[in-house]
């Protein structure tokens, strides 16, 4: 008989029963490795299911823009009473059609309602503000929206609202704490604790929900990468280490401390990335080459250094974060490691050659370092994905 194929998430439930039964004595090993064999990881991309929340996404545009094109033709309570009728529309209809689906197996469609649903509490939030005459480009209006979508996907259990929840949220504590700053290092640090969130989020949910998988760690995992990178750009400014900044990073840093001592292994690795994104961010953003040798052509030797440095600890954070894709089974995160190394190392070669190459000389260099960068990268994936059993 044929291995029959399941999504990522059924694989990952699948795995945790079995090993639970197994520890309880009420399957042997033998058997739990004939029913886990019975079924294969499918890994296909529902293009359908693409297609339809894509147009979603275009329904929700179009929506916010539709109101807010026609404002003049309403009052402030009219506009505000207009888009939460239409918000509370989409939630009632999606459970309707939950309860009525849910016999025969669900329906995509209910997703697709929660998702719309969800998208236009965002206008209600926004509609709102412009009602009461608040700033449209305040940031805790777009915390306020995260924090609604996540209550909703948290109460009807909806991955399809969590998907777009959790990066929003991220986006917010980024955003949050950048301020109208703008400095690189108000930049990194914002997206280091927006990484370290997403790693003690995605450690809670899997204290409580083990088997519903979650988009906190991925995007975790993401931030955490895409704060070392901007920390790490070649010309960082050492300015803006408020005394509440300083506090939220060793804030940060306990509580992920503290959640690791008693995290599982793959929470524990999550963790350490949060660990390591805020870490390595504070360092390279506080290493001020430009002030310590002025212009850039005195810089030679420090810039070097400096760019030695990032590529060795973003090496480390990249290695840690694809470990956690091959443990977790997630091909994203090995690819998303793998794509930002390559990157990262091709930026700071930029940073070191530009000065001393000019012309075909310098995207020859560049090209040679990106093929070696990309083929030592690949093959230490691929090597990780052999290896998965010695991992686990």
């Amino acid at each position: 008989m044929d291995a029959a194929p399941i999504s990522p998430s059924e694989h990952r439930w699948l795995e945790h029963q079995t090993r639970l039964w197994e520890g309880e004595g009420l399957i042997s090993p033998e058997s739990g490795e004939a029913i886990r064999g019975r079924y294969t990881l499918s890994q296909r991309l529902a293009l359908t299911r693409l297609v339809i929340y894509l147009g979603a996404a275009f329904v929700i545009v179009g929506l916010i823009w539709l109101v807010a094109s026609n404002l003049d033709q309403f009052t402030p309570l009219g506009r505000f009473a207009l888009v939460a009728a239409i918000w509370l529309a989409l939630m009632i209809g999606a459970e309707v059609l939950d309860q009525r689906t849910a016999p025969t197996g669900g329906s995509i469609w209910v997703g697709v309602l929660r998702v719309l649903g969800s998208g236009t509490f965002g206008a209600v939030v926004f509609q709102a503000a412009q009602s009461l005459q608040v700033p449209a480009y305040a940031s805790y209006l777009v915390g306020v929206w995260a924090l609604g979508a996540l209550v909703h996907a948290y109460a009807v259990r909806s991955l399809a609202v969590l998907a777009p929840a959790v990066p929003l949220a991220l986006f917010w504590v980024f955003w949050q704490v950048l301020g109208t700053d703008g400095r690189e290092l108000r930049a990194a640090l914002g997206m280091a604790l927006a990484g370290a969130v997403g790693a003690i989020a995605g450690a809670l949910h899997e204290r409580s929900r083990p088997t519903w998988d979650v988009p906190w760690v991925e995007s975790g995992a993401s931030a955490a990468l895409a704060a070392v990178f901007l920390a790490g750009s070649p010309t960082p400014v050492a300015r803006g280490w408020a005394p509440w900044l300083i506090a939220l990073v060793v804030g940060a840093i306990v509580i992920l401390g503290a959640l690791a001592v008693r995290a599982g292994r793959n929470a524990q690795l999550s963790l350490v990335i949060g660990v390591l994104g805020l870490a390595i961010a504070a360092m390279l953003a506080s290493w001020p080459v430009g002030e310590w040798h002025g212009e850039r052509g005195g810089q030679g030797g420090a810039v070097i250094l400096r760019a030695c440095v990032a590529v060795a600890v973003f090496l480390v954070l990249a290695t840690a974060v694809a470990v956690l894709g091959v443990l977790r089974e997630s091909q994203r995160l090995t690819v998303i490691a793998t794509a930002a190394l390559v990157l990262f190392v091709t930026v700071q070669a930029f940073g070191v050659f530009a000065p001393i190459f000019s012309g075909a000389a310098l995207f020859l260099t560049l090209g040679l370092v990106l093929l070696a960068t990309g083929y030592l990268a690949d093959r230490g994936r691929r090597t990780l994905v052999a290896d998965r059993g010695d991992l686990a």
